[in-house]
Protein backbone atom coordinates (compact mmCIF):
# COMPACT_ATOMS: atom_id res chain seq x y z
CA UNK A 1 0.00 0.00 0.00
CA UNK A 2 3.19 2.43 0.66
CA UNK A 3 3.52 2.32 -3.12
CA UNK A 4 -0.48 3.00 -3.66
CA UNK A 5 0.03 6.02 -0.96
CA UNK A 6 2.88 7.85 -2.87
CA UNK A 7 1.00 7.37 -6.66
CA UNK A 8 -1.74 8.95 -4.93
CA UNK A 9 0.46 11.97 -5.30
CA UNK A 10 2.04 12.15 -8.25
CA UNK A 11 -0.23 9.88 -10.62
CA UNK A 12 0.96 9.06 -12.92
CA UNK A 13 4.35 8.77 -11.56
CA UNK A 14 7.80 7.24 -12.55
CA UNK A 15 9.74 4.35 -11.19
CA UNK A 16 11.86 6.88 -9.98
CA UNK A 17 9.86 9.17 -8.68
CA UNK A 18 7.90 6.49 -7.08
CA UNK A 19 11.12 5.55 -5.67
CA UNK A 20 12.66 8.82 -4.63
CA UNK A 21 8.74 9.20 -2.36
CA UNK A 22 8.90 5.84 -0.66
CA UNK A 23 12.32 6.46 0.66
CA UNK A 24 12.17 10.31 1.47
CA UNK A 25 12.50 10.77 5.19
CA UNK A 26 10.25 13.88 5.34
CA UNK A 27 6.52 13.29 5.73
CA UNK A 28 6.08 12.26 2.30
CA UNK A 29 7.87 9.29 2.24
CA UNK A 30 7.74 6.24 4.76
CA UNK A 31 11.41 5.57 4.75
CA UNK A 32 10.33 5.67 8.76
CA UNK A 33 8.36 2.12 8.81
CA UNK A 34 11.80 0.27 8.34
CA UNK A 35 15.29 0.70 9.13
CA UNK A 36 16.82 0.00 5.47
CA UNK A 37 15.61 1.79 2.09
CA UNK A 38 13.10 0.32 0.14
CA UNK A 39 15.53 -1.46 -2.65
CA UNK A 40 14.04 -1.61 -6.49
CA UNK A 41 13.52 -5.08 -6.16
CA UNK A 42 10.96 -4.25 -3.28
CA UNK A 43 9.10 -1.96 -5.63
CA UNK A 44 9.46 -3.92 -8.58
CA UNK A 45 7.80 -7.09 -6.86
CA UNK A 46 5.17 -4.59 -5.06
CA UNK A 47 4.00 -2.60 -8.10
CA UNK A 48 3.66 -6.13 -9.84
CA UNK A 49 1.67 -7.13 -7.40
CA UNK A 50 -0.46 -4.11 -7.72
CA UNK A 51 -1.03 -3.94 -11.29
CA UNK A 52 -2.13 -7.72 -10.66
CA UNK A 53 -4.51 -6.90 -8.21
CA UNK A 54 -5.93 -3.86 -10.93
CA UNK A 55 -4.65 -1.58 -8.27
CA UNK A 56 -2.09 -0.04 -10.62
CA UNK A 57 -2.30 0.96 -14.28
CA UNK A 58 0.96 0.75 -16.42
CA UNK A 59 1.69 3.39 -18.68
CA UNK A 60 4.58 3.33 -21.32
CA UNK A 61 5.48 6.17 -24.06
CA UNK A 62 4.45 5.08 -27.77
CA UNK A 63 6.04 5.65 -30.61
CA UNK A 64 2.51 6.01 -32.70
CA UNK A 65 1.28 9.99 -32.96
CA UNK A 66 1.23 12.47 -31.37
CA UNK A 67 4.52 12.77 -29.86
CA UNK A 68 4.59 11.77 -26.35
CA UNK A 69 1.19 9.72 -26.24
CA UNK A 70 1.09 7.28 -23.94
CA UNK A 71 -0.23 3.62 -24.14
CA UNK A 72 -1.71 1.14 -21.35
CA UNK A 73 0.46 -2.12 -21.19
CA UNK A 74 -1.34 -5.82 -20.81
CA UNK A 75 -0.37 -7.06 -17.04
CA UNK A 76 1.58 -9.84 -19.50
CA UNK A 77 3.64 -7.25 -21.34
CA UNK A 78 4.45 -5.56 -17.49
CA UNK A 79 5.53 -9.05 -16.29
CA UNK A 80 8.04 -9.51 -19.25
CA UNK A 81 9.41 -5.88 -18.67
CA UNK A 82 12.59 -6.13 -17.70
CA UNK A 83 13.01 -2.45 -16.55
CA UNK A 84 10.69 -0.49 -15.47
CA UNK A 85 12.36 3.01 -15.63
CA UNK A 86 10.85 4.35 -18.91
CA UNK A 87 7.62 3.55 -17.30
CA UNK A 88 4.31 5.57 -15.88
CA UNK A 89 2.13 4.03 -12.84
CA UNK A 90 -1.24 5.25 -11.88
CA UNK A 91 -3.52 4.34 -9.46
CA UNK A 92 -7.19 3.16 -10.53
CA UNK A 93 -10.21 3.31 -9.09
CA UNK A 94 -9.93 0.10 -7.16
CA UNK A 95 -6.38 1.35 -5.94
CA UNK A 96 -8.28 4.21 -4.64
CA UNK A 97 -10.75 1.83 -2.87
CA UNK A 98 -7.83 -0.37 -1.50
CA UNK A 99 -6.36 2.93 0.49
CA UNK A 100 -9.30 4.25 1.36
CA UNK A 101 -9.41 0.90 3.15
CA UNK A 102 -5.97 0.95 4.54
CA UNK A 103 -4.65 1.35 8.27
CA UNK A 104 -1.14 3.13 7.58
CA UNK A 105 1.68 2.96 10.16
CA UNK A 106 1.86 6.24 12.27
CA UNK A 107 4.66 8.23 13.49
CA UNK A 108 4.46 6.28 16.49
CA UNK A 109 5.63 2.91 15.03
CA UNK A 110 8.50 4.57 13.42
CA UNK A 111 11.56 1.98 12.88
CA UNK A 112 14.68 4.39 13.18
Amino acid sequence: MFVIDVLRHISPGSFESVMNLLNNEGCVGWRFVQTVPFTVEEVNQALLQMVAAKAVSVWKYSDKPPPNSVEEMSVADVECAADFSQLLFAVTAHGMHLWDQWSPPTDNDRTL
